[in-house]
């Protein structure tokens, strides 16, 4: 629920430059349910998907939109949701590479739906793209199979 409040106030302000958008500090939210280090991971996806989203200097209404719908199936929170919007408005914000190949694969997807969200590749989010993939090392033959994979759904 929190994340959809979240959601309106971003479409309010979408299209906007990140260096016009709030930062906000709220109270920890513990989630039931979850293990500390899945969490983590969450919290960890929901950030990257946040970094692409602000790659191009703007959020607009589909790329917010995505981030408020995968921080509701990655079962987060709005306390979340702030720390990953104030995570991704940092000048020092950048992707944070899983360890996993099943991750990596789920990251690399994640930031293909975010490039295309807004019907626009920007120049910024094709290099943080390019940027996360060779240090991966994901082959050109496996980002041409998951871009595949996303068309096919």
């Amino acid at each position: 629920m929190g994340c959809r409040r979240i959601q309106r106030r971003l479409l309010r302000n979408a299209g906007r430059p990140r260096a016009g958008a709030w930062k906000q500090a709220s109270k920890a939210v513990t989630i039931f349910g979850m293990s500390n280090e899945k969490l983590k991971r969450r919290r960890k996806r929901l950030r990257n998907l946040v970094v692409m989203a602000f790659a191009d200097g703007s959020v607009g209404e589909r790329e917010v939109n995505l981030v408020a719908d995968r921080c509701a199936e990655l079962g987060l929170d709005e306390h979340d949701l702030r720390k990953a919007i104030e995570f991704g408005l940092d000048d020092q914000a950048a992707l944070e590479l899983p360890e996993s190949t099943k991750e990596r694969e789920e990251l690399m997807r994640d930031l293909i739906h975010m490039m295309a969200a807004d019907g626009h590749l920007d120049e910024n989010e094709k290099r943080l793209f390019a940027l996360a993939a060779a240090k991966i090392d994901l082959k050109a033959a496996d980002v041409e199979r998951l871009i595949d994979e996303l068309l096919d759904r």
